[in-house]
């Protein structure tokens, strides 16, 4: 979700949460957006900065299909839990 702070006193005019409606607003100029690094992989023309002193960290989801998966998604699945999990 794209929001402008208010405590700056900017207003919002327009509000984005999909990634590609995001960096096409910045692409036009219009505006700018927080994105995870791997979202903006491959946007030509833009440019990416790591934002070193957040003090919130993101939260990531993982979603999987309940039920029967096939082997390669059940290995994948299996090594991002180890990997985000522990």
């Amino acid at each position: 979700m794209l929001r402008l702070s208010r405590s700056r006193g900017a207003r919002t005019d327009l509000e984005a949460s999909s990634p590609d409606t995001l960096l096409g607003l910045v692409r036009r100029g219009v505006g700018v957006a927080l994105l995870s690094a791997s979202m903006t992989l491959g946007a030509d023309g833009l440019s990416a900065m790591v934002v070193t002193d957040a003090p919130v960290q993101a939260k990531l989801g993982l979603a999987a299909r309940r039920g029967r998966r096939p082997a390669a998604s059940e290995e994948l699945l299996g090594r991002l839990c180890a990997a985000l999990i522990g």
